[in-house]
């Protein structure tokens, strides 16, 4: 074979090669690949009115399971809840009530609630946007008086309010309202 045809099926192989979709093989010996970084998985990304209607769902299947009525969603009480998340994140406090807020009954009300029976559940946690509903629930759930809010007969309404912080972390607030 003439070294010039030589040449060109030489390179047509490496060509071929550096194509191929399969990984180079180690060689024995040689140069190690750096490590893949993964990163973990993040779930899929949702928007606070979907992760809003995954809470209320998952609040009204505990309400049901238990034998109570499903709450009705509350424009002015999601108002406050908002409010109240957004004010924690900035913040940076986990409280029903922050250092430069009004306490929760005036809160509430000054959304437009009428109401003699009121209550709110507060919550920080870093977790995927699918789980945070039933993770979140979870914990109030485990803690005797937010339990007492999701399966309070005299509750009819509710709001919800969702908030992420740059770090990942959600601030959630859930007000009851009669």
């Amino acid at each position: 074979m003439k070294l010039s045809t030589a040449l060109i099926v030489l390179t047509a192989v490496t060509f071929s090669a550096c194509a191929s979709k399969t990984p180079p093989r180690t060689i024995v010996g040689g140069p190690t690949p750096p490590p893949t970084v993964q990163t973990p998985d993040q779930g899929p990304q949702l928007s606070n009115d979907q992760i809003t209607q995954q809470f209320f769902t998952a609040i009204n299947k505990q309400r049901t399971d238990n034998g109570l009525k499903p709450l009705e969603m509350s424009s002015e009480l999601s108002r406050s809840a908002q409010e109240h998340s957004d004010r924690m994140l900035s913040g940076n406090f986990l409280s029903t009530r922050g250092p430069d807020e009004e306490s929760v009954v005036t809160r509430i009300t000054s959304n437009g609630v009428k109401t003699l029976k009121l209550g709110e559940n507060v919550v920080r946690i870093k977790t995927r946007p699918d789980h945070l509903a039933d993770e979140t629930i979870g914990i109030w759930m485990g803690a005797a008086a937010d339990r007492k809010n999701i399966l309070s007969a005299a509750f009819t309404k509710t709001g919800i309010g969702v908030t992420r912080a740059a770090d990942g972390d959600y601030y959630i607030s859930q007000d009851f309202a009669q």
